[in-house]
């Protein structure tokens, strides 16, 4: 039964991250709420999530801490060695690091 749902709402939401389905959704006085990663693990941009975030009335970008200094992070240090863009995992594949220990591939 959840698994069914998580389809759903994964199905759901590639939907709903096209900016033009939040601009609509706005326009006829619905709330969007939005939330996700803004870059990749090399410290690219998304490209939907910077679409979504340029149209925004309101833009709220929490920080991780730096798991290696302890300063605000923002960047995605991937640690395993893969060559996809986006591989699913928590802590296992990925530590949060600022902009001095971050290390891009």
């Amino acid at each position: 039964m959840l698994a069914g749902w998580i389809r759903i709402i994964r199905e759901t939401l590639l939907i709903l991250i096209q900016p033009a389905n939040n601009n609509s959704l706005a326009a006829i006085g619905k709330r969007v709420i939005v939330s996700g990663l803004d870059q990749d693990y090399k410290g690219n941009a998304f490209k939907n999530m910077a679409e979504l975030m340029a149209v925004s009335e309101f833009v709220t970008k929490n920080l991780a801490i730096c798991m290696v200094c302890g300063n605000p992070a923002h960047y995605s240090q991937r640690l395993t060695q893969s060559g996809k863009r986006i591989e699913v995992g928590a802590s296992d594949k990925y530590e949060a690091r600022c902009r001095k220990c971050f290390k891009a591939e």
